[in-house]
């Protein structure tokens, strides 16, 4: 009798889908559409992220395709309406910039000025200090807080025409702008320089002058290296540089077929690989530099050549951008006039009146009008007028 009715027990549950292995594995006893509908459904909970993540990229695909479809009908149809949006600085926030720029350079220059008072290094403390009139001090200190004015106007100036020069291929607009806030570096260094020394110039070598010099080589060469347009890769001699690259640049060259071969590179070396590898050392070759000068030599001489080699470097790749010989002021004011008023200055160290003045003149009759004239000569460039301009489609590069 018992085993009758385990028997007719069983083949009920067995009518449900259910038996005595799935009672001690599910601990509960599903019809097996239950069971069936169970087990799709772990399974398509196991799938969902998989898919989630392939919707995602098949989304991002299809956008790609869409914005590549977009930029060839931009450059076939110049002229039509059917251009990606343009960015558009506004003066405001030029102004807000400039404003929280120069702000925080005289706040910070305020605060090391107080803290001079009772730094152990200070000739204030000291009590070493070689006076100039306060008038002079005045000039000097407003002459090295403009550049917190001038940089963030030539960042400007870059960042406007940052759709032209992509349109030349410059290699980065990103990383011109963060060379130049490097300048700002090093000039704040600078100034905490000239605040120990109570801002009479004195040839010295310490870690804020050791600052100034980093971070002015390093901004600089970041500058150059930001600036080289890609259009392409010629190998070049050195001594042909300047002159065959305006006329390939004015030359159209006709595309290679099958039937006619590719041109093989000419002799020698890439004369804009070669720049990039130095421009790319500079931040380690200053350091080397500067602690020879300060441990042996006791002259900077090594690296105002190294910063004239940058400046050279930097000029060419603005020649290149520009195509005009007003580029040669850059380096002039920037490199010349600022080393002979250096070496005034040098010389007539010990003079009250001429070294503030001399001073002076280095920093805004050379590095800063220097500047100054190559951002104007950036922004009011035709070449930089219009980003689907043809007559910087064809710019070479090395």
């Amino acid at each position: 009798m018992f085993l009758a009715q385990n028997a007719s027990k069983s083949s009920v549950l067995a009518s449900v889908g259910c038996n005595s292995s799935s009672r001690h594995r599910w601990g509960s006893c599903l019809p097996r559409a239950a069971q069936r509908s169970q087990s799709a459904g772990l399974q398509r909970s196991s799938k969902e992220p998989f898919e989630a993540v392939k919707r995602h990229f098949e989304a991002l695909k299809a956008r790609a395709v869409n914005t590549d479809a977009l930029d060839t009908s931009t450059n076939s149809n110049s002229n039509s309406n059917s251009k990606l949006p343009q960015h558009q600085p506004t003066w405001d926030g030029f102004k807000k910039a400039l404003g929280i720029s120069a702000g925080t350079a005289v706040g910070a220059a305020a605060v090391a000025m107080y803290i001079n008072r009772f730094s152990s290094t200070s000739c204030i403390v000291t009590g070493d200090c070689s006076q100039i009139s306060d008038v002079m001090k005045a000039l000097l200190i407003g002459t090295h807080l403009f550049t917190f004015l001038l940089v963030p106007g030539t960042m400007y100036v870059f960042y406007d025409k940052v759709e032209q020069l992509h349109a030349d291929r410059a290699r980065s607009p990103f990383v011109v702008l963060l060379g130049l806030s490097l300048i700002m570096v090093a000039i704040m260094s600078e100034i905490g320089w000239h605040i120990e020394q109570d801002w009479y110039y004195k040839e010295e070598y310490n870690i804020l002058n050791m600052g100034f010099y980093f971070f002015l080589c390093s901004g600089l060469s970041a500058w150059a290296f930001g600036l080289r347009l890609n259009a392409g890769s010629d190998a070049v001699t050195p001594s042909t540089a300047f002159l065959e690259a305006p006329k390939a640049a004015a030359t159209p060259q006709p595309p290679a077929t099958s039937s006619t071969p590719a041109a093989a590179p000419a002799a020698g070396f890439n004369l804009g690989n070669a720049a990039d590898t130095f421009l790319l050392a500079v931040p380690a070759l200053t350091v080397a530099l500067y602690g020879l000068a300060a441990a042996q030599i006791h002259t900077k001489v090594p690296i105002y050549i190294e910063m004239s080699a940058i400046f050279v470097a930097l000029t060419y790749r603005f020649w290149q951008l520009l195509r005009t010989p007003k580029v040669l002021l850059f380096p002039f004011f920037s490199v010349g006039v600022n080393l002979f008023f250096i070496s005034l200055l040098d010389k007539h160290q010990h003079d009250a009146f001429l070294n503030p003045l001399f001073h002076m003149l280095h920093d805004a009759a050379g590095t800063e009008l220097g500047i100054f004239i190559i951002a104007v000569l950036t922004y009011t460039s035709p070449l930089l007028a219009d980003a689907a301009a043809p007559q910087t489609s064809n710019i070479k590069t090395q």
